[in-house]
């Protein structure tokens, strides 16, 4: 998903997924990525539903459903931002 949205729109993005699918070096190296703004969009699956806070974060997109209210909340929270958005697919 990160390749597809870089190439359509032309715009620097990062990744994130689970500790078996990506070494930890290079999750915080995108997260710091997009803590800064350096990367205006970050893809991740699940695995960042709790821990994340970005006060510029003004947007999430869920493509999945929530498995849990807990989970739906979880997810929604990532978007800190006064105006914040979240968005379901």
């Amino acid at each position: 998903m990160a390749r597809i949205l870089s190439a359509q729109f032309g715009i620097s993005v990062a990744h994130v997924c689970g500790v078996q699918a990506m070494d930890d070096a290079t999750r915080q190296q995108n997260l710091s990525c997009f803590r800064s703004e350096s990367v205006r969009v970050l893809v991740a699956t699940s695995s960042l539903e709790e821990g994340l806070d970005v006060p510029s974060c003004r947007y999430v997109i869920r493509y999945d459903w929530f498995a849990s209210a807990k989970s739906h909340v979880q997810g929604a929270g990532r978007a800190r931002h006064p105006l914040a958005e979240v968005y379901y697919s």
